[in-house]
């Protein structure tokens, strides 16, 4: 009559006797109801284990999700605790494994102050009172009473049988659980294929409580990646407005004239060079040259000083030219100070150094003759010939 009028679907704290760790720690962990069945007045639970990830399981348990039974792992369970909030069995189950790691701890250290061993242990027909409350009783007490631990080592175990049979037989009218044979090794047990994995007592925290914040996690998952957009964009707005900032203040303020009549620009012939570099000795040319160059533009330095020697001389007169006037070519090293100082006046090739600026010279001046389609030319007059 106790089981017609519990409610439909509840949580089950239970623990796993068949599953102990090499500690002597008993798992534990919080089901549905709906994965209980009875057989031989001893509670099995259906244990999932097609179900791949603990957010899973934990989803499926605070579902009452119907499991296919053909798919699970049956393993004898004991019921410590049952409630019809999901927190509240979680709550316990925590309680119930620090109580248990705690008097493990205390067993392993030695017994500070000895107890009877009456008031450690339960028979099953007490163990069957304590875990076969109404729900309605224990959904009423938010803090319910929590139930002695039975301890399910080697040991212990023998004392518990030999209780239980100095006490006799139980009620017909209760259930009884089938306590672990204390005559089979444990060594010698099969073990129980596709067994649950649950948090083990020592740890005292449980796999749920874990799959709780993973849950939390995937529904906050989609926020971070928006973040994560959006600080992305603030990035390239805020390198975009550094560098508006930076041309604005290296550039210089005044403005020139951006005609190339005035300063003969860009230089044809040898003797045009020659008669700039006399130009180049007075510093008011020198400081009108560099800022016409400046304009030039370009987005580094080897870009800004390409920029600025082809506005200096055309493409036909820098075949004449190397940087060290070798191989009966002329020296172009004379207008280096103004090419460095209007290479510098980017601001983004602003802390360029001479050997930077020298070494892309070299390689324009050498590649001269390929540029305006002079390698295509060489081609085809090698394929005419």
């Amino acid at each position: 009559m106790e089981e017609q009028n519990e409610p439909q679907s509840l949580y089950f704290v239970v623990e796993f006797p068949e599953e102990i760790d090499e500690n002597g720690l008993v798992s534990m962990a919080v089901i549905s109801s709906n994965w209980t069945i009875i057989e031989n007045n001893v509670r099995y639970c259906m244990w999932s284990y097609y179900l791949k990830t603990d957010a899973m399981r934990t989803k499926a348990v605070v579902n009452h999700t119907d499991l296919d039974f053909t798919k699970c792992a049956k393993c004898e369970i004991i019921v410590k605790y049952k409630t019809s909030i999901y927190n509240v069995a979680v709550s316990k189950l925590k309680r119930l494994e620090d109580a248990s790691s705690l008097s493990q701890s205390e067993t392993e250290n030695g017994p500070r102050k000895r107890h009877r061993k009456r008031n450690t242990l339960l028979l099953n027909s007490d163990c069957d009172k304590v875990s076969e409350q109404s729900s309605s009783e224990q959904t009423d007490d938010d803090s319910p009473v929590t139930p002695i631990l039975r301890r399910t080592t080697a040991h212990v175990l023998q004392k518990n049988v030999d209780v239980q049979e100095s006490a006799g037989s139980c009620s017909s009218s209760s259930r009884s659980f089938k306590p672990l044979s204390v005559s089979t090794p444990m060594a010698r047990r099969q073990p129980i294929s596709h067994a649950p994995t649950v948090s083990q007592s020592s740890s005292g925290r449980s796999a749920y409580a874990y799959s709780l914040v993973c849950l939390n996690c995937q529904q906050n998952s989609s926020l971070i990646q928006e973040l994560l957009i959006k600080v992305e964009k603030m990035e390239q707005n805020l390198k975009y407005l550094v560098t508006m900032f930076q041309q604005q203040m290296g550039a210089d303020l005044t403005i020139v004239n951006d005609g190339n009549n005035d300063l003969g620009l860009p230089i044809t012939t040898v003797g045009d060079l020659t008669a700039l570099n006399n130009r180049l000795e007075d510093v008011n040319e020198l400081t009108k040259m560099c800022q016409f160059l400046q304009t030039a533009g370009g987005k580094d330095i080897q870009d800004t000083t390409r920029r600025v020697l082809s506005r200096i001389m055309s493409n036909n007169l820098a075949m004449l030219y190397n940087w060290s006037g070798r191989n009966d070519k002329t020296s172009f090293s004379s207008l280096k100070k103004l090419l460095i100082v209007a290479v510098r006046k980017n601001p983004f090739s602003k802390n360029a150094t001479q050997q930077e600026i020298e070494s892309v010279v070299k390689v324009w001046l050498r590649n001269a003759s390929d540029r305006d389609g002079g390698r295509s030319r060489r081609k085809n007059a090698t394929i005419t010939a």
